[in-house]
């Protein structure tokens, strides 16, 4: 693990952790009776494993500093087990994955849980509307707010 400011785990960790994560979800849906592909799993294990590892790291900041490393990988492995959870209920039930769509022409659907947008998960949250020539662009700062008075409608 690192030792910088922030927690992070190898890639080949996290590579090794996606591919139990995927072989979780097949055998938890499968003892529920549901067949799963093994594309089907490993694309809800890098989603499940990006998003934990993304929790994680946000947990391991405190205002004085950082978590021990055990007590993070802990809340990691915690998270990811959680959303395993989640996903097998989900496509047992015969959800789809929770990723935004564009169901209709123009709109964006944004359902889904959303506990911390990276910039990469932001991308891909906003994919249609960038495919249409749109862009995203990075806030710098968004304790500033810029109101347009007039644009305010009177009560």
């Amino acid at each position: 693990m690192a030792q910088a400011d922030k927690w992070s785990l190898p890639e080949s960790e996290r590579e090794g952790t996606r591919t139990r994560l995927a072989n979780s979800i097949l055998a938890l849906a499968g003892a529920k009776g549901t067949k799963l592909s093994e594309d089907q799993a490993l694309e809800e294990a890098r989603a499940i494993e990006r998003k934990a590892h993304t929790v994680a790291q946000v947990e391991s900041r405190t205002t004085t500093g950082r978590r021990p490393d055990a007590e993070t990988t802990q809340e990691y492995a915690r998270k990811a087990g959680q959303l395993v959870t989640e996903a097998v209920e989900r496509l047992v039930a015969g959800g789809a994955s929770e990723t935004a769509t564009s169901s209709v022409e123009g709109v964006l659907d944004l359902r889904g849980d959303r506990e911390f947008v990276t910039a990469e998960t932001a991308t891909e949250l906003f994919k249609p509307v960038l495919d249409a020539g749109g862009s995203l662009r990075r806030a710098h700062d968004t304790r500033q707010c810029v109101c347009n008075p007039l644009a305010v409608p009177n009560r």
